[in-house]
């Protein structure tokens, strides 16, 4: 399910909200001029932008993703930082090459989190830290609409059997578990803060802004290209009936930074 084909949508509808949240996970953390910061599952670059803002010029800051569609959308947007192309299982960095590390709404999508977060420790200097955001349980009225939707298409065991393959969607959402998973890969002095964003949309933004999501892909790619036409065509009139033209979306954040001891 790459992002590859879904890269300019996601730009266009996410990178202004996702940067707010950004801005507050690096102030969060500390990060100094003169760092060097990885941003790993970077996207369109927008974390990686905040960090190049904290550390300057005399900083370094690394963009990685898998996904060249992402990254060349982030060169498009002309972000100061270094983009390259790879994978957080195995990434192509020394030991200890950075000051401090950070991951924006990626750690659900891991495909092996333990793995990636032992390879996230490897890389960072001791003493450094990592940030890491992560969406809040989430179960609104535009979620349930959407859900609703997309389980009369399905089917309901398709539906429940898709999203139990993404199990961390909604559980790193739960500081306790989040907390766990970081200590497991031996990152230490956690503080979790949360925090409540408010997103403004046009329902027209918000359900094209919808089909970059994870699970959005995954129906897509089950109902094939036709039916998704009708799914979408069904969205569209039952957000019509039930939302107005423009409305506020809160959503809750969990904002985590970590250090690594040694």
């Amino acid at each position: 399910m790459s992002y590859d084909a879904v890269a300019e949508l996601y730009e266009r509808h996410h990178a202004r909200r996702t940067a707010l949240v950004a801005r507050d996970l690096v102030a969060t953390m500390a990060i100094e001029p003169g760092m060097r910061v990885l941003d790993v599952g970077t996207g369109t670059g927008v974390t990686a932008a905040a960090a190049h803002e904290a550390v300057g010029d005399g900083g370094l800051v690394v963009g990685i993703d898998p996904s060249l569609g992402m990254l060349g959308r982030g060169l498009a947007a002309g972000r100061s930082v270094r983009f390259a192309a790879g994978e957080a299982l195995d990434l192509p960095f020394r030991n200890g090459t950075f000051d401090a590390e950070t991951a924006t709404f990626v750690l659900p999508q891991f495909a092996k989190q333990d793995t990636a977060l032992f390879d996230l420790h490897r890389v960072l200097r001791p003493g450094g830290t990592l940030g890491v955001a992560v969406w809040g349980p989430s179960n609104d009225e535009f979620d349930r609409t959407w859900n609703d939707i997309a389980e009369r298409y399905l089917g309901t065991d398709i539906l429940r059997d898709a999203l139990a393959r993404m199990p961390w969607e909604d559980r790193l959402g739960n500081p306790a578990v989040l907390s766990e998973v970081l200590h497991r890969a031996e990152f230490r002095k956690i503080r979790i803060e949360p925090r409540e964003y408010r997103f403004e949309w046009t329902r027209d933004d918000y359900i094209e802004g919808r089909t970059t999501h994870r699970v959005s892909r995954m129906t897509r790619n089950l109902l094939g290209e036709e039916l998704w036409g009708r799914f979408l065509d069904d969205v569209r009139r039952t957000y019509a009936e039930r939302f107005p033209e423009r409305f506020g979306d809160t959503k809750d954040v969990l904002l985590a930074v970590s250090v690594r001891e040694s």
